[in-house]
């Protein structure tokens, strides 16, 4: 994850956070803060509080590693609560890992997606895939500045890849797709998956580099509310209303407990 962080607050390919060659100006904001100053100091006693590049991505990375969602309805339902889901929901579920539908292929496990690294796992599960978003030449080109996998690994066959994201709380994460160019989960079932991905209805048709399990499908107004019902489902409110996640500027102790003597740090 620290080495992660480094791509969001500096590529350029594409700009997420903008602070390619504004590294100076970045870690005298944080410096010029009077709450990140205090909390520096006791996250890293032995590097004396300084927000550099290291205490920066250590801090992000450390805070991403407490953002665990297991607490859903639909969780509550894997646990044996026969009422946690509505009707409409448990309809939607036996869709979305039907074979009608066959979203369980990338989207599975506990965190609904084929992405997996576990401790006893000798090597990691990495899924990217292409869903068929574009086609903009008719040999599956999307846009210039939007390779996905393959601006990394430079295979012509990874054009137009992307990490399967977790569902865990999609219903409050769109716009969807890794560009957020469909707007509603609805659009996503009815413009996107059903088609078979929606350059298929664009001039160029379908994308020859296409993943194999997107495959059009039918699907009604009423199926696409059962899967949309599942998908809420997915929503965690204990986890969205976890005092610990909230804005810092707005929580920050007036008083910190300061580093043990010995240097490694509150206890």
């Amino acid at each position: 994850m620290e080495k992660q962080m480094l791509i969001p607050m500096f590529s350029d390919q594409p700009v997420e956070l903008g602070m390619g060659g504004q590294e100076k100006a970045l870690f005298a904001r944080l410096s010029d803060d009077p709450c990140y100053a205090r909390l520096f100091r006791v996250a890293f006693p032995e590097a004396k509080g300084a927000i550099t590049l290291s205490t920066v991505t250590k801090a992000i990375a450390s805070f991403e590693r407490t953002l665990l969602s297991f607490d859903s309805p639909y969780d509550h339902s894997l646990h044996g609560d026969k009422t946690a889901l509505s009707p409409a929901a448990q309809r939607g579920e036996a869709l979305f890992f039907g074979e009608k539908l066959e979203c369980s292929h990338c989207h599975n496990g506990l965190n609904l997606t084929d992405n997996i690294r576990a401790a006893n796992m000798p090597f990691p599960e990495t899924g990217f895939h292409n869903t068929g978003l574009y086609n903009e030449d008719g040999k599956g080109a999307y846009p210039a500045s939007d390779h996905g996998l393959r601006t990394v690994t430079g295979n012509a066959e990874d054009e137009g890849k992307f990490r399967t994201e977790s569902l865990r709380n999609v219903a409050l994460t769109g716009p969807y797709m890794h560009d957020g160019s469909i707007a509603t989960l609805h659009d996503v079932l009815a413009a996107h998956y059903s088609k078979g991905g929606r350059s298929a209805t664009g001039p160029h048709g379908e994308n020859p580099l296409r993943d194999q399990f997107i495959e059009p499908f039918d699907i009604s107004e009423a199926e696409i509310a059962d899967v949309i019902a599942f998908l809420n489902s997915l929503t965690d409110q204990s986890f969205l209303t976890n005092p610990a996640f909230s804005d810092p500027g707005k929580t920050c102790p007036l008083a910190l407990p300061s580093a043990s003597p010995s240097g490694k740090g509150a206890q």
